[in-house]
């Protein structure tokens, strides 16, 4: 799982320990099959959590929806969301719990996402376009 994994202890020891991870989901779809709109919803779910309760609706996050004629301009979609993660990664949330104040760093540690929404959010050519490509190296 993904609390079990290097990069994550590695992340993990920056925060003191105190963290909440993100895993964020970004993917398109049409409103509707005949219609030209099509809706991005952003999501978020904590990777504290154990598998089957990340991906209980009740503990999902949606941080964001973009909703339109045209594919997001990802730079505007995302800017409000990594600005403030970018702050909760500084300075944390605080949550208090049984009367103790406990300060957590929120960190994306993963995002998720099929092709054609991968290519969107690296602002890159579509994998089936010329050097879409996100890992080839070309000589």
């Amino acid at each position: 799982d993904t609390v079990d994994g290097i990069r994550y202890k590695e992340v993990k020891a920056t925060t003191g320990g105190n963290l909440l991870s993100l895993i964020l989901n970004a993917d398109g779809a049409p409103v509707f099959q005949s219609s030209k709109f099509s809706i991005w919803p952003l999501m978020c779910v904590v990777a504290e959590l154990s598998p089957k309760a990340r991906h209980n609706v009740d503990n999902m996050i949606l941080a964001g929806v973009w909703c339109g004629r045209n594919k997001p301009i990802m730079s505007v979609f995302l800017k409000a969301f990594v600005e403030e993660v970018h702050q909760l990664s500084l300075g944390g949330v605080t949550i208090k719990l049984n009367n103790v104040e406990v300060t957590w760093k929120i960190r994306v540690l993963q995002v998720v996402a099929d092709l054609p929404a991968k290519a969107q959010l690296l602002n890159q050519i579509q994998f089936n376009g010329n050097y879409g490509c996100s890992v080839s190296i070309v000589a």
